[in-house]
């Protein structure tokens, strides 16, 4: 793969899928910033709506197509999420905001509030327990969470 041979360090892309049963399209990005990168993000995302296009996430297991929309369904996110604190321990929210843009179709955002959700289900906790959601708050896995969180 050209792009991971790149040596660049910072990566996206998305499987296109266009509606009708088409191939998809390979859609890849590579540059040394993260800024260009989440750049690069918002304008995948931005796509209009009714443009018959979906995504899949090269990074997600399961392969499933993502409907194209400003705010992206989060569940994938969220086991991804999940999949990183399981296979890394405890995380802070910037380095999960980075996992989710440099390792996802998702930006840094959506991270933010799949944590979010996450939290909510109680599938993770954090700490400091309350308080901004900031960078410096650190996320962990809750024992015995399976990842299967929706």
């Amino acid at each position: 793969d050209a792009v991971a041979g790149a040596g660049s360090a910072s990566r996206g892309g998305a499987e296109g899928l266009p509606t009708g049963g088409a191939e998809g399209l390979r859609i890849a990005f590579a540059t040394g910033s993260d800024r260009s990168l989440q750049a690069f993000k918002d304008a995948l995302w931005a796509v209009d709506e009714s443009a018959g296009l979906r995504y899949r996430d090269p990074a997600d297991p399961q392969g499933r197509a993502l409907d194209i929309a400003l705010d992206p369904d989060p569940g994938p996110l969220r086991r991804e999420l999940l999949a990183e604190l399981g296979r890394c321990g405890p995380r802070t929210v910037t380095e999960l905001r980075r996992f989710a843009l440099t390792s996802t179709v998702y930006r840094a955002a959506d991270a933010t509030r799949a944590l979010t959700g996450l939290l909510d289900a109680k599938a993770v906790a954090r700490d400091p327990e309350h308080g901004r959601l900031g960078g410096d708050v650190l996320i962990r896995a809750v024992a015995g969470n399976s990842g299967s969180t929706a």
